[in-house]
């Protein structure tokens, strides 16, 4: 389950790539298209909502079958329509062939993506890589590592009511006063 705020507000609830949602002013539950794609892939267990918008939500899938690929899914109708989908991956590749498939996505495994609270639209998440930042709703990311003493971020946590970022790592509590851009060490191994 996850909660889109808002007025009213939405709640979705997912089960293996099936999602239900409903407005909070709505006591009827809608079941929505199904995210991910199928068995062809591995559906993250995370739905996030975007803070500004309740019927705007996203998700996420994980390939291994060339490595792993990670693919951010978008709707922005409450479920009902996504992008990344299967039938529109499938052009991709007939179009532009397994190279293009791969620039949908990013090569490592997403940990929890969080949207950012001081800058709209900006998603922050963790990988075995480092943190990960894009400024465009999942579309495109960026590792970033300056300060990481291990980059390999496990937990990403944006507070409501600060910029600060706060990651996880295996070397401890770290934090970020620059949107992730570097981080120091948060005195918590």
């Amino acid at each position: 389950f996850t909660l889109a705020p808002g007025k009213p507000g939405r709640i979705y609830a997912a089960l293996n790539g099936a999602m239900f949602t409903r407005s909070l002013d709505d006591p009827a539950w809608t079941r929505t298209a199904n995210y991910g794609i199928g068995e062809v892939a591995q559906t993250y267990p995370w739905l996030i909502p975007d803070p500004g918008d309740p019927g705007h939500v996203i998700a996420g899938f994980k390939s291994t079958l060339r490595g792993v690929l990670s693919i951010v899914q978008h709707s922005r109708d409450a479920g009902a329509h996504w992008t990344n989908d299967m039938p529109s991956i499938f052009d991709v590749f007939t179009k532009g062939g397994y190279a293009a498939v791969m620039r949908l996505g990013i090569p490592t495994e997403l940990t929890t993506p969080v949207y950012s609270n001081s800058e709209p639209g900006t998603l922050y998440a963790g990988s075995d890589k480092g943190f990960l930042r894009s400024a465009d709703g999942g579309d495109s990311w960026e590792t970033l590592t300056s300060g990481l003493d291990i980059p390999i971020v496990r937990t990403v946590f944006a507070p409501r009511h600060s910029a600060w970022i706060f990651a996880g790592t295996p070397a401890g509590l770290y934090l970020s006063k620059d949107g992730g851009t570097t981080w120091q060490d948060a005195n918590l191994c």
